[in-house]
């Protein structure tokens, strides 16, 4: 038996099937955070390019991912989870806002402190849609993690810097 909706039945469906898939991604990130296997530096940096390869590629936004050695020291989970959720934010904006075609995520020792750095070659869009929670939630995770965090556009596009 063929069930036939009309478009205002496959929208209400369309936007139920998107809350699930987010909802699971969400479960999935809180299950992976709290996981002590993963409490390594590298494997934060691996589930972190996971998701730069799946979001990018398939807008074709070419990625480079750069750090200066192995980092297999252990993070804690609450600022692992944190640092994660601030940089899926940031690989969201690009993909979603910035018509960039190449990022450059970075990962520095710098003065004592590791820097997370992702830089698109985006252009500044026009104001036209609402403003969503992304910077702010970005904002309120670094806060908690005692980060130092910017974010705004510069010469070469736009500039998220994170550093802890």
């Amino acid at each position: 038996m063929e069930m036939k909706a009309s478009g205002e039945e496959r929208s209400r469906l369309s936007n139920v099937t998107r809350i699930i898939n987010e909802s699971i991604t969400k479960m999935r990130d809180l299950v992976w955070s709290i996981d002590a296997r993963s409490d390594t530096w590298d494997k934060l940096l691996e589930r972190m390019e996971d998701y730069a390869s799946d979001t990018l590629s398939p807008l074709d936004i070419r990625y480079s991912l750069h750090q200066p050695h192995a980092l297999t020291r252990h993070i804690d989970t609450h600022r692992k989870y944190n640092v994660y959720l601030i940089f899926k934010e940031a690989i969201h904006n690009i993909a979603k806002h910035s018509n960039a075609t190449t990022v450059d995520i970075r990962f520095e020792d710098i003065g004592g402190k590791l820097v997370m750095s992702i830089q698109d070659n985006g252009r500044k869009q026009d104001k036209s849609s609402a403003p969503g929670q992304g910077l702010n939630n970005m904002k309120m995770r670094a806060d908690r993690i005692k980060a130092e965090l910017f974010t705004g556009f510069n010469e070469q596009g736009y500039l998220v810097s994170c550093a802890f």
